[in-house]
């Protein structure tokens, strides 16, 4: 009898177990769902983990004190491996971010200010360029490097600029980009007695970083419209973006973690993009 009642309760305390393994679980995955990556993260690691870990070790020796020991352990464990990769996460999301867009070799670049509501990102001259590009072969170390081959932009093939009246074609924007003088390109666009606004003429300085500015952005955002907000991450672990420095955790990231969580981790590029559309109105 006392045989037959001892497994009963073990049964009971296993079966419980399973129900609390659920419970956590589902409020893991929903703690994922509802809050940023990074906090609920944190919850998962310090919180869900460790009780998970506890359940599937006394399942499998039945030892309270002693799971208790090994789940400590291996948590110790798990951490020692998450604390270098969560520092390199933090040091990669606090250093200033430039963005290149490559044919072969970077032609075009935009370093992002991601802190400003006003301005979020700013044209690099050409002194700027070739300085970026050549820590991309050296080792960089105090900035974060996106370099965007066209090819990401092989679905689009024209471009509507509402503000100007006019369709532009994708190989007209690439030369925009590359051209000394992006405001003759417009001229040549816009239907006969149409003019540029001011802003954007070539008496007016800065005009031409502007025009290229408001063709990549407007190339963005028609290229995240059309294929989402994930796009551009599946583009990352596809190769045709690439970030430097190469670091292995966020290597990683980029390989394993699903595109809608690596995202996270990235700039908010669609963000940006219609930033430009905001700071077009405000100079009107």
């Amino acid at each position: 009898m006392e045989k037959e009642e001892k497994k009963v309760t073990k049964k009971s305390g296993l079966g419980i177990a399973w129900i609390i393994l659920l419970v956590v679980l589902g409020l893991a995955i929903l703690t994922f769902i509802i809050a940023p990556l990074m906090i609920s993260g944190l919850i998962f690691i310090i919180l869900y983990l460790p009780v998970m870990l506890y359940i599937l070790i006394y399942k499998w020796i039945d030892r309270w004190f002693a799971a208790i020991v090994f789940t400590f352990s291996i948590w110790l464990n798990i951490l020692v491996i998450l604390i270098p990769i969560t520092g390199g996460l933090l040091d990669f999301a606090a250093q200033p971010k430039y963005v290149l867009l490559e044919d072969n070799t970077p032609f075009f670049g935009l370093t992002l200010n991601t802190n400003s509501d006003s301005q979020q990102f700013a044209v690099l001259n050409n002194n700027q360029l070739d300085e970026v590009k050549s820590e991309i072969t050296s080792e960089v170390k105090d900035k974060v490097i996106f370099v965007v081959n066209k090819e990401v932009f092989r679905d689009i093939d024209t471009i509507q600029v509402p503000d100007l009246g006019i369709t532009i074609t994708k190989d007209e924007i690439f030369d925009l980009l590359k051209s000394d003088n992006p405001n003759r390109i417009l001229i040549r666009k816009l239907s006969p007695g149409s003019s540029l606004p001011a802003e954007m003429r070539s008496s007016n300085p800065g005009s031409g970083d502007q025009i290229k500015a408001m063709a990549l952005m407007l190339l963005l955002q028609k290229t995240i419209e059309q294929n989402g907000a994930e796009y551009l991450v599946d583009e990352l672990k596809d190769g045709n973006i690439k970030v430097y420095p190469k670091r292995a955790s966020l290597n990683i990231l980029i390989k394993v973690i699903p595109s809608s969580l690596v995202k996270d981790f990235l700039p908010d590029f669609s963000d940006i993009a219609g930033s430009n559309n905001n700071q077009m109105q405000q100079r009107k």
